[in-house]
């Protein structure tokens, strides 16, 4: 049981994990969101041809 205070993470070492971990997953992405205005089904395209 000595060396159970090594296990547990400090919480600097707690925001550095986090912070790498969201460098790494960065990408990007598109945003897609729906305007009940346009009245388009869903399997209608805005720019024509088969979606």
């Amino acid at each position: 049981m000595k060396y159970f205070n090594t296990m547990i993470p400090t919480q600097t070492q707690i925001e550095e994990f986090v912070l790498n971990l969201e460098a790494i997953t960065q990408r990007e992405v598109i945003r897609i969101g729906l305007s009940l205005a346009d009245g388009l089904a869903v399997t209608d395209s805005k720019f024509g041809g088969v979606p």
